[in-house]
């Protein structure tokens, strides 16, 4: 029987166990990659859910692209300047 490891006598599933562990070794060390977390206060978790037609949803995006953000950013935006407006 041919093995991977040449010149290595020792059992296979000792040889599985070695690679296993050489291979959890690597990952740990491996730097992550990826984007680093938002931190906690700047996080936003809750969704606010609204319905429009195709047609409200075109215009609104629109209006996004012609300031240059998101519509979910734009509607962030609108929302919490209205709200600060309807305070006495």
């Amino acid at each position: 029987m041919t093995t991977p490891w040449p010149g290595d006598t020792r059992p296979l599933w000792v040889r599985a166990r070695a690679l296993r562990a050489q291979e959890a070794a690597a990952a740990k060390a491996a730097p992550r990659i990826g984007r680093p977390p938002i931190p906690e206060e700047e996080r936003r978790e809750s969704l606010l859910s609204v319905r429009f037609t195709d047609g409200e949803r075109a215009q609104l995006e629109e209006i996004a692209a012609a300031n240059g953000i998101t519509l979910s950013d734009w509607a962030r935006r609108v929302l919490l300047k209205a709200k600060r407006k309807d305070r006495p």
